[in-house]
């Protein structure tokens, strides 16, 4: 497996397509973890950087509708 700096698009699709886990250091979003207009989304954003900024660190992958 490549570093996560090193993913590009067909690895992350590869990651979802073989059903990887989440895991302590692997973390899948929804797209509207993102959205600006919920102020509530923030706060939850901040707490999932937080947790894995406070932990082993880790990726969180957000999933982009087109």
């Amino acid at each position: 497996m490549k570093n996560p700096w090193d993913w590009e698009e067909e690895d992350i699709n590869l990651l979802i397509q073989d059903g990887v886990q989440e895991s302590l250091t692997l973390d899948y979003k929804g797209c509207d973890s993102l959205d600006k207009r919920n102020p509530s989304r923030k706060k939850d954003l901040s707490k999932d950087v937080s947790a894995f900024a406070n932990s082993a660190g880790g990726n969180i992958l957000y999933e982009l509708l087109p």
